[in-house]
């Protein structure tokens, strides 16, 4: 008796999708695109639904640096035929953001969630950071972010200089995977703090 696979519906962990056997459309040459792109930033427009937060995640669990290192989870996937992609598997610092749930109805709501945010991003990274020497400035705009304390000036900050501090710990350059960063946008349009997120 052939054992069916379950369908992931509503799921877009990419290391639950592989570890509990969902089936999955294996879309791992995106990491090759990627990587043979060559640009600093990269934009991922689809329309809804076509898998951009899997997608996401599974570059997420590709290129961060993790104990234990998630490289089982590509055992299978078109993405291991090439052992020079694979070997750039956890090998990096990544800066995980997703801003599908900033849909507050004013702009004080939306920076109070952005900044639990991005604290929370600061929290996960946390002993990477602990072991290095900061300036004062930049001890106090981490405590501040960390406590949610922080102005709007040093919440702007604050996103550079984790890149920056992870740059400096790891000794690698840092990727940033930002997930529907239209949210807070579409949700400033509907309750009238368009002008105000946009800035």
């Amino acid at each position: 008796m052939t054992h069916k696979r379950k369908l992931p519906i509503g799921l877009s962990d990419f290391k639950e999708l592989i570890e509990q056997s969902y089936t999955y459309v294996d879309k791992s040459l995106l990491i090759q695109e990627v990587l043979e792109c060559g640009d600093k930033v990269l934009l991922l427009p689809r329309p809804r639904r076509f898998g951009k937060t899997l997608n996401l995640s599974m570059l997420r669990y590709f290129f961060e640096k993790t104990e234990p290192a998630n490289t089982a989870l590509f055992a299978g996937l078109a993405i291991e035929q090439y052992p020079e992609l694979m070997a750039r598997q956890g090998q990096y610092p990544v800066i995980y953001l997703t801003f599908k749930d900033v849909k507050e109805k004013t702009w004080e709501g939306c920076l109070s969630h952005v900044h639990l945010l991005l604290s929370a991003e600061f929290s996960r990274h946390q002993e990477q950071v602990q072991p290095l020497s900061l300036k004062p400035e930049e001890e106090h705009i981490l405590e501040s972010v960390k406590n949610s304390v922080s102005s709007t000036i040093h919440l702007e900050a604050s996103l550079a200089l984790l890149m920056a501090l992870l740059r400096r710990s790891c000794g690698q350059k840092v990727i940033v995977l930002i997930d529907e960063y239209d949210a807070p946008i579409h949700a400033g349009w509907q309750y009238g703090y368009y002008e105000d997120v946009v800035l």
